[in-house]
């Protein structure tokens, strides 16, 4: 690289030729170039996938999460990779539906108790008749807010993910993946629905129960207020009336006399 020429000292003969400065240091400078994509990009998934695991951490029941979302993801994860393991449709689906299974009596009886203090169940009845039965917490103020996050959302995104891969088996003709995702999407969306009826059954329970709470309130103001009104408007009770006082007798000016308090 050419550079300017340097000052000659005082009294000394200015040079004939310009001086060139070397650039070997240069090379020690940092860069202001951008990263390569591939950093930047390897950067952000492992941010993201740090962020879900904060999440699971800073749940009030973090094994409890781990769990609901382990058989979720295992399903998904090996339905996207089973070709690369084995060829056979037999073993992909019952892999598969196992895992899903297991995730469905997971969330229905574990997860969705601790985490959003929720159940349901179905009754059937001799007749062929099924009764929807719900539990619900007394208090939902106990619920994680990060917990019910975690439990809606991650049965949403699981929901979503075989409803789309069902449809683009069921577009591309490819039937032993549709049945799969059918009875993938079958399971969860069985547990989604009973939840979702379950939580709007605690929702009217709930409603129900701060009317009857405030209609108490408002019969028990009206009637203190009323035997309050009535108590200060009462006139004050009358004296009772005193006897004529009789005529002193000149018969005899001796005082009277009590015997047993009465007069005699």
């Amino acid at each position: 690289m050419l550079g300017a020429s340097a000052t000659p000292p005082t009294g000394a003969t200015p040079p004939s030729q310009l001086v060139f400065v070397s650039v070997a240091d240069a090379h020690n400078e940092p860069s202001l170039a951008p990263a390569p994509a591939s950093t930047a990009t390897s950067e952000g998934g492992g941010g993201v996938a740090r962020s879900l695991v904060s999440m699971f951490q800073r749940s009030s029941h973090p094994v409890t999460a781990a769990f609901h979302a382990l058989f979720k993801v295992a399903a998904m994860v090996f339905y996207l990779t089973a070709g690369l393991f084995t060829s056979s449709f037999i073993i992909q689906f019952v892999v598969v539906v196992l895992l899903m299974a297991a995730d469905f009596w997971t969330t229905k009886n574990v997860t969705g108790r601790i985490m959003v203090g929720l159940r349901w169940w179905n009754d059937l009845a001799d007749d062929g008749s099924s009764t929807w039965r719900f539990e619900s917490i007394d208090d939902p103020s106990l619920v994680s807010r990060l917990d019910s996050i975690l439990f809606w959302n991650t049965m949403y995104l699981s929901c979503a993910f075989w409803a789309v891969f069902a449809f683009l088996a069921l577009v591309t003709l490819n039937l032993e993946n549709f049945m799969i995702c059918a009875v993938c999407l079958t399971l969860t969306w069985s547990n989604l629905y009973g939840y979702f009826r379950c939580s709007k059954d605690a929702q009217t329970r709930l409603q129900q129960g701060v009317q009857r709470a405030l209609a108490r309130g408002a019969v028990a103001a009206f009637t203190s207020g009323w035997f309050s009104g009535q108590s200060s408007a009462a006139p004050p009770s009358a004296a009772p009336p005193t006897a004529p006082h009789a005529a002193p007798s000149h018969a005899s000016s001796a005082p009277a006399a009590f015997a047993g308090g009465s007069l005699v």
